[in-house]
């Protein structure tokens, strides 16, 4: 057989064996329609389904952006990946040989590469919470989920790792184990395991470090976020971003916790790992956290396929001001409601349910202001109802009533703000006119630079600096 004919042969055979319903359905909340299947579009902000997956045909359309096609095209679509990418994921779900010799050198390259990033990124994850688990080396690791009430189940569930102290383990703990595995010390430097210090010296990124896995939405580890147990700095630190990690895209227990949002149809928004962490096991299990940042739009659209509502559970202090306000046209351009919950003074989700109980934070969140009117409350603090308060809070609320998805609900907006504010709506509108197009990838307001919700320029930390006199030639 002719290698065309031999990758034909394979593409209909993942054709004829992926479920276009079962693959769609990890993504879009489907109902049965007779033959086919209905939900919201994950490609356009829609209120209403337009958006139908026939099962007999194993093809879905959209009547409302028109978007269209079998399982690889959803595959591309949804994942951003290449055809071969789409193929060759949806082969190994299903356990399909898939012969590569067909691809471009450079699809070969870059596939053999996503492919070590995954296989090395596994064997950490095993390296690490083995440690955790059983190593002498990780007994304070373990004391310190105790205090902290994470029980072994948790543990065993998130697959919590420990990378130990150089001072125990030397600089290479992970290197030298992964190289025993027969990885390039190259890709584990790819993966961000691994910092260079001069050419042909590594040592170890994560040290005396509790590690969370970090999942992409096929369940693949790409990442790793960690929290010292001694004090040195940054207190929290992720990997940094590679060819199977972007920190815009992803969201920490968004894998894990899919179907509970699904089931509950909203999603908590934490600030933190250990909030989440212990959200989960007090029994709240809609929860994610961004790995760093502030959210993006990318995180919004992600949401949206599993929930119709987000609640932002954030400090009151400015910085979870600034998050919120920051989110709001990015909820807004794709029609998924938020809503804000603040938390009392002192606490975070992870103090609030070891001392009040999951019971407070569910009321907590029972109680969470719409976003809307929590930034209009936030404003109003802010500027006052002088007169010149009012103009600032007009032209505020103009800016993000513009990011609202279509003309009726920025005429509603509109017609609220300037309700409460004693003015015509009509101000509003002149308000956007002045702003002009605006980009539906970019929010128009962009929060002041350096503040503490901007994603953290690269900086020196624990991870990027060790003493001058180190030399892995004496691990």
């Amino acid at each position: 057989m002719s290698s065309k004919g031999a990758w034909d042969e394979v593409r209909e055979r993942v054709r004829d064996v992926a479920d276009i319903v079962q693959v769609i359905g990890e993504h879009v909340r489907l109902k049965k329609a007779g033959v086919s299947y209905t939900g919201l579009c994950p490609f356009h902000g829609e209120k209403t389904s337009s958006f139908s997956v026939n099962s007999q045909r194993q093809f879905f359309h959209c009547f409302g952006c028109h978007e269209s096609g079998d399982v690889f095209s959803f595959m591309m679509k949804y994942h951003h990946m290449t055809f071969p990418e789409a193929l060759k994921e949806l082969a190994r779900r299903y356990q399909i040989d898939l012969p590569e010799h067909n691809l471009t050198d450079a699809e070969q390259e870059r596939m053999r590469q996503r492919e070590q990033l995954y296989r090395v990124n596994q064997e950490a994850a095993r390296i690490f919470h083995q440690t955790l688990v059983s190593s002498g080396q990780a007994q304070a690791a373990r004391k310190y989920l105790q205090e902290r009430g994470v029980p072994q189940e948790a543990v065993e569930k998130y697959r919590l790792g420990y990378a130990p102290a150089p001072e125990n383990a030397g600089w290479q703990f992970l290197i030298s184990r992964l190289q025993q595995k027969k990885f390039p010390v190259s890709v584990i430097e790819q993966a961000g395991l691994a910092v260079r210090k001069a050419p042909g010296r590594h040592y170890d990124r994560f040290r005396d470090r509790v590690l969370f896995p970090i999942y992409d939405m096929s369940g693949r580890e790409v990442a790793f976020g960690g929290r010292i147990l001694g004090q040195g700095k940054p207190k929290y630190m992720n990997s940094p971003e590679s060819m199977v990690f972007s920190k815009g895209n992803l969201l920490f227990g968004l894998y894990q916790h899919r179907q509970a949002i699904r089931s509950d149809r909203c999603a908590v928004v934490v600030e933190g790992n250990f909030d989440l962490l212990l959200l989960a096991v007090h029994g709240i299990d809609n929860v994610v956290a961004p790995l760093g940042t502030a959210l993006t739009r990318e995180h919004i659209k992600a949401l949206r396929r599993y929930c119709d509502e987000v609640v932002l559970l954030f400090d009151g202090d400015s910085a979870g001001l600034r998050a919120a306000r920051r989110s709001i046209p990015f909820f807004l351009s794709e029609q998924l409601e938020a809503r804000v919950a603040l938390l009392p003074t002192g606490h975070d989700p992870d103090t609030l349910v070891r001392e009040k109980g999951a019971a407070a934070v569910r009321q907590l969140l029972e109680d969470a202001e719409p976003l809307a009117e929590f930034v209009f409350s936030a404003l109003k603090d802010e500027h006052g109802l002088t007169l010149s308060g009012k103009n600032r809070m007009i032209a505020e609320l103009a800016e993000l009533t513009e990011q609202a998805a279509d003309a009726n609900q920025r005429e509603l907006m509109a017609a609220h703000f300037s309700e409460q504010l004693g003015v015509s709506p009509d101000r509003f509108l002149i308000e956007q006119k002045a702003f002009g197009q605006v980009d539906e990838h970019v929010p128009v307001r962009q929060w002041p630079p350096g503040s503490e919700m901007e994603p953290e320029p690269e900086m020196l930390s624990d991870a990027d600096w060790i003493p001058p006199d180190f030399s892995p030639e004496r691990e």
